[in-house]
């Protein structure tokens, strides 16, 4: 879904169609609804209006998915980012904003900050670009991470996402599945996104959480086991 404001002819409003889709019986049709929530001209942790477009997409994407009931399913961020482009820019406006490098690389270390400690329903945050290649006058370029030759990465846009990507990962508070990246299990486990089982004595998982307390959901079965806590 792309993000418009739009509400109808050539072009409708991501939120509009997601709900639609929603009350149409469309859920049974996908996997996972994927959205594209670029920064456009905002930061972003900015709280945005219904007709300002920008990364906090995402959330307003993910209360369509709530109101339907859809809160185990993830979101994915199949494209984003802020546009930098040099202020002499001879090429194509940018329809996506521009700010400048520097905001674009603090905007992108903040957005991987917000995806993992605020959004627990979010799968996969992809950069919109990597070495695009465009013409010389697209405004698309102003999303590239790699070096000016085109060939090897470099900038400070890439060298925040590869610092905010390599972060260890925490839970934020809320409630979240079997396989959220920071449950560390040992090899033994079996697990899925609803349930995780060991396989013999001593098999152990690691959470590492963001809060002042942790709750386990366990579910019973036929069979006895010990959970020890420390």
């Amino acid at each position: 879904l792309a993000p418009t404001l739009e509400t109808g002819g050539a072009n409708m409003s991501d939120l509009a169609f997601l709900d639609q889709l929603y009350r149409l019986g469309g859920r049974a049709w996908f996997d996972y609804p994927a959205i594209q929530p670029y920064g456009f001209n905002s930061a972003p942790g900015e709280a945005l209006g219904p007709d300002v477009l920008g990364f906090q997409r995402a959330a307003a994407a993910r209360e369509v998915m709530d109101r339907h009931g859809d809160t185990n399913t993830p979101l994915w961020a199949t494209s984003f980012g802020w546009n930098a482009l040099p202020r002499d820019w001879p090429g194509e406006p940018s329809p996506w904003g521009v700010v400048s490098a520097d905001a674009q690389a603090a905007y992108a270390a903040q957005a991987y900050e917000v995806a993992q400690t605020e959004w627990p329903w979010l799968g996969p945050l992809i950069w919109a670009s990597w070495c695009p290649e465009r013409p010389a006058g697209d405004p698309w370029q102003g999303f590239a991470l790699c070096a000016d030759d085109q060939t090897s990465p470099g900038g400070a846009t890439w060298g925040a996402i590869a610092r905010a990507a390599g972060a260890p990962e925490l839970m934020p508070p809320g409630a979240h599945r079997t396989d959220h990246p920071a449950a560390r299990y040992d090899p033994g486990w079996l697990v899925t996104t609803s349930a995780a089982d060991p396989s013999a004595d001593g098999d152990a998982v690691r959470l590492a959480f963001d809060g002042t307390g942790l709750a386990l959901r366990v579910q019973g079965g036929a069979y006895w086991a010990w959970l020890t806590v420390s």
